[in-house]
């Protein structure tokens, strides 16, 4: 029979605790020496070290420190973190493991305190155990830190933030194991339940990250949700914090150019610490009622039956058959569906995970078969639970936010030509060699789009891909921003190019122009010079020298027409006759520039009147054609389609080359010995229906390199199969890239330019019943 009392006065309370701690001693030694050889040793060997006179440090980031309040080194901090995560996990299991043994059990339930005052004294003690070495060696910390670097009262303050967080973290770790303690009947059990407790909620939130990546098409993670996952476990939540250092710059002085995403982890962790202060108290003071009510035969029985356990064993079953599933099946292919093998493995690993916890939890396999049906029931559970995402998420792949709902949306597309990149720049500085400065704020890679015409094309796009399978090579993302408020995220890959085609109306918009092209917000004063380049990369001849801001802004605003007067049929269908490269160099104003390109490129063609009619005027134009004669070569890298070569730019289905790339008169060289070696093989390449290659192509004809000329294009659509030219010119020792669609081509010139398959790349179109494979 075991002997309880509810009660005790002061006296006890005090004499028991101060009993604890002296039988503790040697832990509290022992954690004391760990801490003064593993913090403030180690953090005065850094700052005090010897350093020779050359080398000696003047600033206190030169010593490598880290940590919010700057306390830590590398050693430190890994022992630090080591220390307050282990030491609490120990102290409860120790202090509390007469729980788990019936002689000593009855010994401690028979002597006149309570079993409160027990659970009580053991806690107070075990934290001063630990709290007090704590204290003092981050107080000696700080009289380090003011004696080589001086006082900083927000470096104080950051440094005795983080102590009370590790703290609290050390007080959930015991109260998590006490609650645990009363609840089973071993020690190992309480170990291993223990684990499983801290660490199961963010990894189960982590599986779920996993499902919705692996089957929601276009799910988008929420920065903020995901990095929270780390909060959700007192073991993760300190640890963390060591990423945040950056903030401030050493000092205590924050920095306003800091990721803001580092500024929400730091608030959304300081909160995470008050909740787990509050859970802790909870755990500890649901500890208390259940041991007040605990059996004294439960000690040494090994955990079976009951909440805790059923949960563990339950959680851990669906963990380990999502991770199970998602292993092997892509580690295996017996199975064509990938959903299939998937809820095949994590069926397999869920059974098999139960059956281990149940052999473990029990010492051997005499409770299996009786309880199977749990684990069965675990099994379907996990496998409804994947459904759920492989059906599309309940709803979430094909949610579509009504048209009326939507304040703007942002799309991260720039277009048939991705060339220039808009920039934020901040205010100007002079460096030291009188140079004109501007850092780069933000990078412009996404546009807002708030007229009706324009938001309804993003949501016919969305619309239809939303859910769809993949297809080849373009990915979008795209953000809702809606009218009550909130948001709706999509990214998705593998576009379609009919999906795209939805697209192209809002290139022809204001609003999209004005975010995209640079003649709508580089002001003529602002340039500093013009250059104008041939196709082929022979001339570069710098142009309006004598040109007032006056007559700059004038070919600005012509550019600008230019582009304003497309139409869809003309972006839909580019046929355009490419004449020369427009280059504007400018400089932003001296306050920055919201907006701005100091490098931009525009093409002039025959679709560009305007801008063609500026320059003739200016006689900028004279002299731009190439010497023919002195072409004594051309060679062609031939795709089967368009987006094969890596030489385009642009996220649209229609495909830029403007921004080409050059090559060395050498490379004439490296296609002749590539030639001769294929020619010379005995097997040619072959290539099977469906698939794409690339082909090598050299001629010295005069007629072969006119006529590729004549059909030389800035753009080409996504299917069609087109060639990379280099036109190598006498006494050039480079030139520019150029793109040439094969659809203009004599037919029995494109014969000849795929007589020779150089490699096969093995990809073949998308379709319901197609994948990638490869035979490289």
């Amino acid at each position: 029979m075991t002997t309880t009392t509810s009660f005790s006065n002061n006296g006890q309370f005090g004499g028991l605790y101060k009993s604890t701690l002296r039988r503790n001693f040697g832990y509290f030694g022992l954690i004391s020496a760990l801490l003064l050889v593993f913090y403030p040793l180690q953090y005065a060997m850094a700052v005090f070290g010897y350093r020779r006179p050359a080398e000696q440090a003047l600033l206190m980031q030169d010593y490598g420190l880290f940590g919010l309040g700057r306390n830590f080194t590398p050693t430190s901090a890994f022992f630090y973190t080591a220390i307050l995560l282990i030491v609490p996990l120990v102290l409860a299991l120790h202090l509390n493991s007469y729980m788990h043994s019936k002689k000593a059990s009855d010994v401690y339930h028979a002597i006149p305190v309570g079993r409160g005052t027990l659970l009580t004294v053991n806690m107070a003690a075990a934290m001063t155990i630990l709290a007090v070495p704590v204290v003092l060696s981050n107080l000696l910390v700080v009289v380090l830190q003011v004696c080589k670097f001086g006082f900083f009262p927000a470096l104080l303050g950051y440094q005795l933030l983080d102590m009370a967080g590790w703290l609290v973290c050390a007080f959930a770790i015991y109260a998590v194991a006490t609650f645990v303690c009363v609840l089973v009947g071993t020690t190992f059990d309480s170990f291993v339940h223990t684990m499983i407790l801290l660490g199961v909620v963010p990894l189960l939130g982590l599986l779920i990250f996993m499902m919705e990546s692996m089957f929601l098409r276009g799910f988008v993670p929420e920065d903020r949700w995901l990095l929270n996952l780390l909060n959700l476990s007192p073991v993760l939540l300190m640890p963390t914090r060591f990423a945040l250092s950056g903030i401030h710059d050493g000092y205590g002085n924050i920095l306003a150019d800091e990721d803001p995403v580092f500024f929400q982890m730091f608030s959304d962790s300081n909160l995470a610490l008050v909740c787990w202060l509050a859970l802790s108290v909870g755990f500890f003071v649901l500890a208390l009622r259940i041991y007040r009510r605990r059996s004294s035969e439960k000690a040494e029985i090994t955990t079976t039956h009951g909440a805790l356990p059923t949960f563990v064993k339950l959680t851990v079953t669906l963990c380990a058959g999502l991770v199970i599933g998602t292993i092997f099946s892509w580690a295996t292919a017996f199975i064509g569906n990938k959903d299939i093998s998937f809820l095949i493995w994590a069926a397999i690993g869920s059974v098999l995970t139960y059956v281990i916890l149940e052999a473990v939890f029990n010492r051997g396999f005499k409770t299996v078969l009786h309880s199977l049906p749990l684990g069965v029931g675990m099994t379907v559970f996990t496998l409804v639970f994947s459904a759920v995402f492989m059906t599309g998420g309940l709803g979430y792949e094909k949610r579509v936010p009504d048209l009326s709902n939507i304040e703007s949306v942002e799309i991260n597309y720039s277009g048939t030509s991705n060339a220039n990149l808009p920039q934020k720049l901040g205010a100007q500085k002079i460096l030291d060699d009188g140079t004109a400065s501007w850092q780069t704020l933000d990078v412009y890679r996404k546009v807002e789009l708030r007229e009706p015409q324009n938001i309804q094309a993003v949501q016919a796009f969305h619309q239809a891909v939303a859910g769809n399978e993949n297809g080849w090579r373009h990915s979008l993302s795209l953000t809702y921003h809606l009218k009550n408020g909130k948001t709706l995220s999509r990214s998705y890959s593998g576009l379609l190019a009919q999906d795209l085609e939805l697209l192209l109306p809002i290139e022809l918009s204001g609003e999209f122009l004005a975010q995209t092209n640079p003649a709508y917000f580089v002001k003529g004063q602002e340039v500093t010079s013009w250059e104008l380049q041939d196709l082929f990369g022979v001339q570069h001849e710098e142009i309006g020298k004598d040109w007032t801001a006056e007559e700059s802004q004038e070919l600005l605003d012509a550019i600008a027409a230019d582009a304003a007067a497309m139409t869809l049929e003309e972006l839909q269908n580019p046929k355009s006759k490419p004449v020369a490269i427009l280059n504007a160099f400018a400089d932003p104003p001296k306050e920055g520039s919201e907006r701005f390109c100091r490098w931009s490129i525009f093409p002039v063609t025959d679709r560009t009147p305007r801008t063609y009619e500026f320059l003739a005027k200016k006689n900028a134009l004279d002299g731009i054609e190439v010497d023919w004669d002195d072409c004594y070569a051309v060679t062609a890298e031939v795709f089967d389609r368009g987006v094969e070569c890596y030489r385009f730019t642009g996220e649209s289905v229609v495909l830029s080359a403007l921004s080409g790339s050059m090559f060395g008169s050498e490379e004439l060289e490296n296609v002749t010995e590539q030639l001769n070696w294929r020619r010379s093989e005995e097997e040619q390449v072959q290539l099977g229906e469906g698939e794409i290659g690339e082909y090598l192509f050299l001629s010295e004809d005069a007629s072969d390199i006119r006529t590729l000329a004549e059909n030389v294009s800035f753009y080409c659509r996504e299917e069609e199969p087109v060639a990379a030219v280099n036109f190598y010119f006498k006494g050039r020792e480079s030139g520019r890239t150029t793109l040439v669609p094969l659809s203009g081509l004599p037919a029995s010139l494109r014969e000849r330019m795929t007589a020779v398959c150089m490699s096969n790349f093995g990809y073949v179109d998308m379709t319901a019943d197609s994948f990638y494979h490869y035979s490289f």
